[in-house]
């Protein structure tokens, strides 16, 4: 199965589609019918796909399903599809399936997962809140224009060979409440809510009048950037001392200084959350050093050290055009994770053709 091959192939004919205006059996045909079978289903087989699926199971009788698919016996996965030109806006589009996940009284039913897509957005739903009552938010969203790799990785779960829908269900629950949980933690991070910031004070021990609240949200989050870049910190001082090697000069005629090097491994342990930090290597030139993913044509950031007096570091925006900016120590290059991680997931989701 290449997955990532057939994902191509439909962002393709999504182009043309979208430009015609396709219908919603047009999607099916050319955008998610493809999918399905690139997954190992076989739309041909009533029994194992099955198109407009009576879902007798919904609150309403006799309202059908775009396609169930069928494990066991069971419709496992029911999909509600719409026309690629359609945004899948939270809440707009899923009534409709929500009426269909609703199970039947039988407590043995079969847990199910809902999908809503237009044939590059996939939304999938359980019932993770309450039983047998579809989520309002999707557990998993993949868009196939802009999918990471992870997020393929996930895809690759719903093929045919590979799915087990209960395990699934219970690894997807610990990825819906990690989701939520994130999402609520980036709001206390960017923007403090009073019930936190309470409740923070009274950790403290301290009162939570009107001018402390004030000052605690400010504090709140700088305490939250200071503990993400002291972990930055810290993974770059793992990484010097699991890698202390002799440093040799990387070009003839170069030498690397230290500073060069201490700004290697900040870059490196930036983005060891991405990828693997052996594949973000060093290349010292005569008037910079540059820090590079996997190859020479893909450069992650550049060290601008030679002036003794005064740093640069330059990084590269999504023209891949070099950013210069001065900096006044090395380890201030932290202050440009987002830039540095950014860069490097540009090319993870498209990988450089040029040639070494």
């Amino acid at each position: 199965m290449d997955l990532n091959k057939a994902i191509r192939s439909i962002i393709e004919r999504a182009k043309d589609l979208k430009v015609m205006k396709a219908t919603e059996a047009q999607t099916k045909n050319s955008l998610i019918l493809p999918l399905l079978e690139e997954l190992g289903y076989d739309h041909y087989n009533h029994n194992e796909v099955c198109a407009e699926y009576t879902a007798d199971f919904g609150i309403k009788k006799g309202e059908k399903v775009d396609y169930a698919i069928i494990i066991n016996g069971k419709p496992r996965i029911i999909m509600e599809c719409k026309p690629v030109t359609t945004t899948l806006a939270d809440g707009k589009h899923g009534s409709q399936l929500y009426r269909y996940f609703a199970a039947s009284v039988d407590k043995k039913a079969e847990r199910k997962i809902a999908i809503l897509t237009n044939g590059l957005v996939y939304k999938f739903f359980a019932d993770f809140k309450i039983p047998n009552v579809m989520d309002s938010e999707p557990f998993f969203v993949i868009n196939l224009e802009t999918a990471k790799t992870d997020e393929i990785n996930t895809l690759k779960q719903f093929s045919k060979s590979e799915l087990d829908v209960d395990k699934f269900l219970l690894k997807a629950k610990s990825m819906f409440i990690l989701q939520n949980i994130v999402s609520q933690l980036t709001k206390d991070m960017n923007d403090p809510e009073e019930y936190f910031i309470r409740y923070v004070i009274k950790k403290l021990d301290g009162t939570a009048t009107k001018t402390a609240i004030a000052e605690y949200k400010l504090l709140i989050r700088n305490a939250f950037d200071k503990i993400i870049d002291d972990r930055i910190k810290l993974r770059y001082e793992l990484g010097k001392e699991k890698e202390e090697t002799i440093k040799k000069p990387l070009s003839e005629g170069v030498v690397t200084t230290d500073d060069e090097w201490e700004g290697y491994y900040i870059v490196r342990a930036i983005c060891s959350k991405l990828v693997p930090t052996s594949s973000v290597i060093m290349r010292d030139r005569e008037t910079y050093c540059g820090i590079l993913f996997d190859k020479d044509t893909q450069p992650i950031m550049r060290l601008w050290f030679n002036n003794p007096n005064k740093k640069f570091v330059g990084w590269f925006d999504e023209e891949r055009k070099e950013r210069k900016e001065p900096i006044e120590k090395v380890s201030d290059i932290i202050k440009f994770k987002d830039q540095i991680r950014a860069t490097v997931q540009r090319y993870i989701d498209k990988p450089s053709k040029n040639k070494e």
